[in-house]
């Protein structure tokens, strides 16, 4: 058997249109297929396989194509076959250093000059070797300068601003591609779904329409058994014949019942991935509109002066607000110190979206500064509502508590 015991098992299989070959642990090769077609086994006494041709003085024949054949075993390999200098006075020998690599991996002719050769080679890994290094430097003189331009310009927060929207938006783009293959595997499913349910359709109508042709020929054997005699043999072949009939009914009755269970279970099955198909595509399409939103307020943020930009200077004074404010918050267990605390995120909130709506108010002298004002204030007015949306639901918490009147009974 072909990888039997643990020194013969095989690790490699290159599989060909009409053609295939494997490798053990132990570096014996197999094929079959079309390639051992003319392919002869050497008759010998070692028990070698070897390509037709070959010397050995035995009797050959061609192998079976349609069974793996052993072409060659770890015995075959050949070694220690480099030339070897005698060393002077002690009788030593060194093997000669062999390189492919110094002659730039290239098989010389008769004539030419192997010192030549690997001269021109090393001249030209050197070469290589300048080029590269002063590339690296030419890049790392030029970063040096866009940085110190940077610096100059005071554009260090805008570089943040620019390096934070642009992981945001590779973020969002790995998302969508992540969507978009969701989508298509949903809708891929749908479709297989849909041919299911066709196949269902027609098989159940096929066992329908055998179950009526059955019914009537149940009913035509069963009139001509009451038309004939009890005890004649006509009547007991009609009775036998009847019977079989009767149990294809039953059998056609099972049938539908299995198909009638199956087409439940592929409508439900339908249902659930038409509603995650939805579902998928309603999120592509959100992280779509958020991709196009960063993108424009990337494209405005670049073409802005840097810290000069007052509108980038206050979406990052207002995020860090809102970082300084709601950082570090442990649950209260306290029901009025909960409640003071939300009193106080609700005064915080509405303070920073009176501040972003006198903002939205100001008018720009450029469509750029229009553009770039809504997508701050946009921006903004989406953190707002997260976070009021947040604190409704930690308020959930203490409702019981707040509905408590207890107190004033007491």
């Amino acid at each position: 058997q072909l990888g039997s015991g643990k020194e013969h098992h095989i690790v490699s299989i290159g599989a060909g249109g009409s053609s295939s070959v494997a490798s053990s642990i132990s570096s014996e090769i197999w094929q079959w297929g079309e390639i051992s077609e003319k392919f002869k086994e050497q008759m010998d006494t070692t028990g070698m396989g070897g390509r037709g041709g070959s010397s050995g003085g035995g009797a050959e024949r061609i192998v079976t194509k349609n069974r793996p054949f052993l072409v060659f075993k770890k015995e075959k390999f050949l070694s220690h076959f480099r030339k070897a200098a005698s060393g002077s006075g002690n009788k030593k020998t060194e093997k000669t250093h062999v390189s492919i690599t110094e002659t730039g991996c290239r098989v010389l002719g008769p004539g030419v000059q192997e010192d030549v050769v690997k001269d021109l080679v090393e001249s030209v890994r050197q070469l290589q070797d300048s080029i590269a290094t002063e590339r690296a430097e030419l890049a790392q003189e030029e970063g040096r300068k866009q940085k110190d331009e940077t610096h100059g310009k005071g554009g260090d927060s805008n570089l943040s601003v620019l390096q934070d929207l642009q992981m945001a938006i590779a973020t969002l783009e790995r998302d969508i591609v992540v969507a978009e293959r969701d989508v298509d595997m949903l809708q891929k499913n749908l479709q297989s779904t849909e041919l299911r349910q066709e196949h269902t359709r027609s098989q159940l109508k096929c066992v329908m329409q055998q179950a009526t042709e059955l019914n009537e020929k149940q009913d035509e054997v069963a009139l001509k058994m009451f038309d004939e005699k009890k005890g004649t043999a006509g009547r007991k072949k009609l009775q036998e014949k009847l019977d079989e009939i009767r149990k294809f009914v039953d059998a056609n009755q099972s049938t539908r019942e299995s198909l009638l269970e199956q087409r439940t279970d592929t409508d439900k099955e339908k249902q659930r991935t038409g509603s995650q198909l939805r579902e998928a595509k309603a999120l592509q399409e959100k992280l779509k509109t958020k991709l196009k939103t960063l993108k424009d307020l990337n494209s405005a943020v670049s073409s802005a002066s840097g810290a000069s930009d007052s509108l980038v200077r206050f979406l990052q004074e207002k995020t860090n607000n809102f970082v300084q404010h709601f950082k570090g918050r442990a649950a209260e267990t306290d029901f009025l110190a909960a409640m003071q605390e939300f009193e106080n995120d609700t005064h915080f909130l509405q303070k920073i979206e009176t501040r972003v709506r006198d903002l939205a108010a100001t008018t720009s002298c450029d469509k750029a500064g229009e553009i770039r004002t809504k997508l701050i204030c946009d921006l903004l007015q989406d953190l707002i509502s997260l976070r009021r949306s947040w604190n409704d639901l930690l308020e959930d918490r203490w409702l019981k508590d707040d509905l408590d009147l207890s107190c004033f009974f007491d």
